[in-house]
């Protein structure tokens, strides 16, 4: 919710056409008291006010939680799943970003169990991303530049794709 909403805010910020989603089988945030746990689909409206509600609204604004949740809601009504994203959907994608190896791991084994479909080829790329607002916004700029350059190879982004990746690698030292 951290990170790939951070991604996707500045991917669709310069015109992309750019989708989020999660993979586990809840929204998790930390809570004073615990985690908060929302199903995916809640608003991002209804976990804010949920949040101020149960009277820590202080705690979360100062670990930057209101923030993310009003970028959030700038951007799409609720977070969305992956796994429940129909396989016709999917075959419309070109790139998957994923910000962790266990969300990679995840989606991977997805798309691997789902049925055969006519796919164009889907490259899904990884990028570690420590789960925190800074880390978050550099991954975003990363993604934002790997993204312009796949563009500029996309006639021939099969071949060009890992050279653009090592581009990006050298720049950021990542």
């Amino acid at each position: 919710m951290n990170r790939s909403m951070e991604g996707h805010f500045q991917l669709e910020k310069v015109g992309f056409d750019v989708y989020s989603y999660g993979v586990g089988t809840q929204i998790r945030l930390p809570g004073p008291g615990g985690q908060e746990v929302f199903d995916f689909g809640t608003p991002y409206q209804t976990i804010k006010d949920t949040l101020v509600s149960g009277g820590h609204a202080q705690w979360f604004r100062q670990r930057g939680l209101l923030a993310m949740l009003d970028r959030n809601i700038s951007i799409k009504e609720g977070p969305e799943r992956w796994q429940e994203m129909e396989s016709s959907e999917i075959a419309k994608l070109d790139v998957v970003f994923c910000f962790e190896g266990r969300v990679f791991d995840l989606l991977i084994e997805d798309l691997e169990g789902r049925e055969p479909q006519e796919f164009e080829p889907i490259h899904v790329l990884n990028l570690e991303v420590k789960d925190n607002a800074d880390e978050a916004a550099i991954a975003g700029q990363i993604c934002l530049e790997l993204c312009k350059l796949l563009q500029k190879y996309a006639k021939n982004l099969e071949d060009k794709l890992p050279v653009a990746v090592e581009e990006i690698t050298k720049k950021y030292e990542r």
